[in-house]
């Protein structure tokens, strides 16, 4: 159960920092 828990934290970082990056890349993009 407590690695459950552990995977899901770690899933949510790692789509926050998708998410970062994404951002990122689409304003290099624009300008």
């Amino acid at each position: 159960m407590f690695s459950i828990s552990i995977m899901m934290f770690i899933l949510i970082i790692i789509t926050s920092v998708v998410m970062a990056l994404a951002s990122i890349l689409s304003k290099k993009s624009l300008t």
